[in-house]
């Protein structure tokens, strides 16, 4: 995902060069928000690792210093996930949240019928109400494959490439004209 990252740096686009900070509770699940933090963090796992209930995932990372390359298993303390593994159309809503302070247990959550769009099940349901009392949002979770993810960035890449010729095709057309 950072070489996607990289590529739309490359274009731009500074919506998909952001991350999302996993949150954490030092509660436990005995309080409402402990249970809705962990149960998010349990659905992120799932979704970017394919683990199993209950299960702790864990993906051996290749981190590079400098010149050396160390390969790990250790989950670090703050955990990251790119942009690019979201849905294109959470991205925004995810973007205004990050940056908010609002109450915990209304955040990283998504309307019925957006979580039905990009394909969330009765497993990725808040099991905590929010503030409202709303039972019947989803977790917003990164379900977006990386071969959509690539797909898209190589869209976005071609149009790009396309509005560049036809800049220098254009800019060549004027100054051809402005010389005769």
């Amino acid at each position: 995902c950072r070489d996607l990252m990289w590529r739309w740096a490359r274009l731009k686009e500074a919506k998909y060069i952001n991350y999302f900070q996993l949150p954490q509770s030092f509660k436990g699940e005995e309080t409402p928000l402990g249970k809705h933090i962990s149960v998010f963090r349990e659905g992120v796992r799932r979704h970017l690792y394919d683990a199993a209930e209950g299960e702790t995932a864990t993906k051996k990372r290749t981190i590079v210093c400098g010149s050396k390359e160390v390969t790990t298993a250790k989950t670090p303390k703050t955990q990251r996930v790119s942009f690019v593994h979201f849905h294109p159309d959470l991205i925004p809503s995810m973007l205004e949240e990050n940056g908010s302070r609002g109450n915990k247990l209304n955040k990283w959550r998504l309307s019925a019928d957006m979580g039905k769009k990009i394909g969330l099940t009765d497993r990725d349901k808040c099991p905590v109400p929010d503030l409202n009392g709303d039972t019947t949002s989803y977790y917003a979770l990164p379900t977006y494959s990386l071969e959509q993810a690539t797909a898209d960035v190589e869209r976005a890449e071609k149009e790009y490439k396309q509005k560049s010729k036809q800049f220098v095709e254009d800019n060549e057309r004027i100054t051809m004209e402005m010389a005769t």
